[in-house]
Parts: C-alpha cells; structure tokens; sequence
C-alpha cells in the first residue's frame, strides 16, 4: 500500500486519516512525505504510542462510526 501511495499520489500537503492506525506505523510514513495525519483508533493505548510529532493529530474514535467530517481528507 505504502508504495503504491508514493508511486500514484503526491503525498506532501495531502490531509489524511489512518483509520484503526494502532501504534500509527502508516500515519508515521504519511507524517514524514508531507501529510497531515488524524491517526484514529478505538484503544487510548494504541494512541499512547504513537510518537508526537506537529503532523499527526491522535483521536480516539471506532470505525465505522466516527465524528470525522465528511470530505474533510484529501
């Protein structure tokens, strides 16, 4: 998945969401291209250990039925 974003999507800038990001590995690797994360996930523990960083944003929330906007994520 990781490659394929980086092959077809110009990440940098982009507003995304890992949704069930558990440690964040995913919302990591989006933070660094350029991305503005909201890692979402149901366990505040998960959230806990995600490293902090000014691009990622934790909230903690269930799939499928988040408070997200809709079309608030490129």
């Amino acid at each position: 998945t990781w490659e394929l974003l980086q092959k077809y999507t110009d990440i940098k800038g982009k507003r995304a969401v890992d949704l069930g990001c558990g440690g964040g590995v995913f919302a990591q690797l989006l933070a660094t291209a350029g991305a503005t994360v909201d890692a979402i996930d149901i366990s505040n523990n998960a959230l806990k250990a995600i490293k902090r960083s000014d691009n990622i944003t934790t909230i903690q929330d269930m799939v499928p039925n988040t408070r997200l906007e809709d079309d608030a994520y490129d």
